[in-house]
């Protein structure tokens, strides 16, 4: 979710209204569905998304929403135990205590990122090829917004190149009159 005001050069600084999405990576132990053995992958957390790949710089092997998730910390084991709201539970080995409490503490903050904490819905503005945009408000401030959200569907490579191509110019956080202002991003899946 991309969620930008509708006004013209709004004067905010670039920071994001409510934070920066929590982004964290790095090599970590799962157990194994099939034999219960652990194995080593590497996992990238993007806000609310967390990606498992078989080794850095592949393509994820799946990817996991932590919304909602309860996030516990075993350091005798150094265990990161992501319980789902069904009741699914993901355990990550982690190699140290400190290790294990960045990527316990990471996890908390994308389990409570919702875009719905900070944002309201009310309507449909437009529909696009990889977006929708919904008119919406500011819970806090009442400021009205546009609601932007980028459909992302990785065996189209062309539409997953277009949503990049957007997600980089959003992350320079341009001041310019002429440039609709991003107040936050969100990422669900």
């Amino acid at each position: 979710f991309v969620v930008s005001g509708l006004g013209f050069g709004s004067g905010m600084t670039g920071n994001l209204r409510y934070g920066d999405p929590v982004s964290m990576s790095g090599d970590l132990e799962k157990e194994g569905k099939r034999f219960h053995a652990r194995k080593k992958r590497h996992f990238r957390l993007r806000d609310s998304a967390l990606y498992n790949h078989r080794r850095k710089g592949s393509a994820p092997s799946w990817t996991l929403s932590v919304i909602d998730a309860r996030i516990e910390l075993d350091e005798k084991t150094l265990e990161v135990i992501i319980t789902m709201s069904d009741g699914k539970e993901l355990v990550l080995v982690c190699s140290d205590l400190d290790e294990a409490k960045a990527w316990c503490d990471a996890l908390r903050r994308a389990s409570v990122r919702k875009i719905g904490s900070h944002y309201g819905v009310t309507g449909i503005v437009g529909q696009g090829s990889f977006a929708e945009v919904r008119l919406g408000y500011d819970k806090v401030s009442g400021d009205n917004v546009a609601i932007k959200i980028m459909k992302k569907n990785k065996k189209d490579k062309e539409l997953m190149k277009s949503v990049e191509c957007e997600l980089n110019f959003v992350q320079k956080r341009i001041i310019d009159p002429q440039v609709v202002q991003t107040y936050d991003v969100f990422n669900t899946k």
